[in-house]
């Protein structure tokens, strides 16, 4: 195992209704970790490097999948939200698309829609 990951423990939350279930990928122990394997694979993206769905670090493990928190001060909540929403808004994967393989395709499409969906009812739920 490495550093940084636990082991899966609990399946991942409830998908959207009709929705194919994801595989799961690695579980991060903290955001700091989540934020390691960000970095990484952003610059093996930045690299144009062919990229499958186990390459790319969900964070559908964490307790917030933004790392936004009800005890951040407001301002760090909400920069907190919005760089998460900038990050995994489908739009700005779509020139990614073309270097994720194929067959991952639409299960990337699917999950980028998910950690968005969180992200939107986590800005919900904490008034960002």
């Amino acid at each position: 195992q490495r550093p940084g990951l636990r082991p899966p423990l609990a399946p991942p939350a409830a998908a959207a209704p009709g929705a194919a279930k994801a595989p799961e990928g690695p579980r991060f122990a903290n955001a700091a970790a989540y934020e390691e394997a960000w970095s990484k694979f952003e610059s093996r993206a930045k690299a144009g490097d062919s990229v499958t769905y186990f390459d790319i670090p969900w964070p559908l493990s964490l307790p917030s999948v933004s790392g936004a928190s009800p005890s951040d001060a407001t301002g760090e909540r909400k920069k907190k939200l919005r760089s998460a929403l900038l990050r995994w808004h489908p739009d700005k994967w779509a020139p990614l698309m073309d270097r994720v393989r194929e067959a991952d395709r639409a299960l990337v499409t699917q999950q980028v829609k998910e950690v968005t969906r969180r992200i939107i009812g986590e800005k919900e739920r904490f008034g960002g």
